[in-house]
């Protein structure tokens, strides 16, 4: 029923609803009870970082590229500014997009803070809120036009949902007075199109997705940043020698290059410094850049442009051979020395050990060099195993492996102590 949600099995029980009933089978609340909202840690990042965090994990493994996109760089901004000397002030403006992108009826500290946290779950919806823009004012069934008194910007190709209607509509009409808009601001009363369904006045209206800021975010990663060293490049283009090229790289040491391309004399069209400067400048999305030329060049000589190209690929290749042969020189002779100071002591390391398993066929006293063992807590209730968990006892230090909905069960009777069972049933 629950799988592991690190290795990609979870099995979103805790997206579920529920129904939350007593002994006397009343029903005490209904709804996603186990669904918690999402965890925002940007005001605890100093604080993180001070205690000796040095790597935080940020979850994407079922958003798209655009959540992952603006959360990374939002927390990369945090990060490095807790890093540096400046006052630590967060942007109302980030929290906003970190709320638009996604959030399950706002944002929750977690566990962060010393106190139980009372306001962790959101039992009305498990998927993304989105931002309020307001209530519908009035509805036209026929055109399918909702009158909306905005407290949120909003523009031609958002997405927009209604609290009592699960599907995504696209905002393809905005007028204000009856007249087409591009884009409306908070505080002005607007009709927007092509919305129909479960729909009355009074619902709540959210916007699932800003298209400006969805489109910012897919530039971040389809762009690309491209960072490309700068590469100093020496040509010489002498008769009747071949061309050799001389390359300074900005973190490197200098090489040669030698094609076998020799010149010949130019009937017509000599060739160029500014024409060679062309065809070298062309790396394209290499990690590579020219950015300083010195060319030594005999008059009225002639080279074919393909041969220019020929050899400016070459000097690409040869740029990154050097650049790995000298990470594995550098790698090869360090790593031994570094294997042999900083090697762990195994002796001298606590293992534990989980048997998801039990077989009443092996000896699990034999087990060496194991300091602790877990065992699910389904084994302690069967009396086929007692006699393997009896033995256990007397040669290791044994642990009960509680089921993950376990947790969930305590966190419930926390909120509810009356309890004295909780039942959990899928509605």
């Amino acid at each position: 029923m629950v799988g592991h949600g690190n290795r990609g099995r979870c099995a979103q029980v805790c997206r579920l609803p529920y129904k939350l009933i007593n002994d006397n089978e009343k029903v005490l609340d209904t709804g996603y009870l186990l669904s918690p909202k999402d965890l925002c840690g940007l005001e605890y990042i100093p604080t993180l970082i001070d205690s000796g965090v040095t790597s935080f994990k940020i979850e994407g493994r079922m958003k798209n590229p655009e959540y992952v996109a603006i959360v990374t760089k939002i927390y990369r901004k945090y990060i490095d500014m807790a890093l540096s000397d400046e006052t630590y002030i967060i942007d109302d403006e980030d929290k906003k997009a970190l709320t638009q992108v996604f959030n399950r009826g706002g944002f929750s500290c977690g566990h962060l803070e010393k106190d139980a946290n009372r306001e962790l779950i959101f039992k009305e919806k498990p998927g993304n809120m989105g931002v309020y823009i307001g209530n519908i004012a009035g509805y036209n069934s026929n055109k399918g036009h909702i009158s909306v008194n905005l407290n949120n910007r909003v523009c031609l190709g958002d997405i927009i949902g209604v609290e009592r209607e699960n599907s995504r509509y696209r905002v393809s009409e905005l007028m204000e007075n009856n007249v087409n808009i591009l884009e409306a601001n908070d505080g002005m009363a607007v009709k927007i199109g092509r919305v129909k369904g479960n729909i009355k006045p009074g619902d709540k209206v959210f916007k699932l997705e800003d298209k400006e800021l969805f489109k910012k975010a897919r530039l971040s990663y389809t762009k690309g940043e491209n960072v490309q060293s700068s590469i100093t490049c020496n040509i010489r283009v002498k008769k009747d020698e071949p061309i050799c090229i001389t390359l300074h790289p900005s973190n490197g040491e200098m090489f040669e290059v030698v094609s076998s391309v020799i010149p010949i004399e130019a009937v017509s069209s000599p060739i160029t410094k500014e024409r060679i400067i062309n065809q070298f400048s062309k790396t394209g999305s290499t990690p590579f850049k020219f950015t300083k030329f010195n060319i030594l060049l005999d008059d009225n000589l002639y080279v074919n442009i393909s041969d220019l190209n020929e050899i400016r690929r070459m000097c690409l290749a040869k740029l990154e051979e050097s650049i790995i042969s000298c990470s594995e020189k550098h790698f090869t002779k360090k790593e031994p020395n570094l294997y042999r100071e900083n090697k762990p002591d195994v002796s001298k390391q606590k293992i534990s050990i989980l048997l998801n398993e039990l077989d009443i066929n092996t000896n699990y006293s034999l087990l060496e060099n194991v300091d602790a063992v877990y065992i699910p807590l389904k084994y302690f209730s069967n009396n086929k195993y007692s006699n393997i968990l009896k033995n256990l006892c007397l040669t290791h230090c044994i642990y009960i492996y509680m089921p993950v909905i376990y947790f969930w069960c305590t966190y419930i009777y926390s909120i509810y102590p009356f309890i004295s069972s909780i039942c959990y049933i899928y509605s």
